[in-house]
């Protein structure tokens, strides 16, 4: 009867395979990574919606019509 093979190591194509973590613990860590970024990026979209808002109606348009273009069009156009 031939020898069982020996495991002498883990293929580095196999290497990814080893992170036993499940898929909300990974992505509860890589939103840790980004928060920072992210708020960042809020503050900067904050500040520039209002300051589009004030623009539309320093150029004429009522609350409700600058409210409803700031929701229904992208951010940066």
């Amino acid at each position: 009867m031939p020898d069982k093979p020996r495991i002498t190591g883990v293929p580095s194509s196999n290497v990814a395979k080893l992170d036993t973590r499940n898929e909300y613990e990974k992505s509860i860590e890589k939103m840790k990574e980004v928060l920072p970024y992210a708020i960042e990026e809020w503050d900067a979209k904050a500040t520039f919606l209002k300051h589009k808002y004030d623009g539309l109606i320093k150029k004429g348009f009522t609350e409700q019509q600058a409210l409803a273009i700031i929701k229904d069009r992208p951010i940066f156009e």
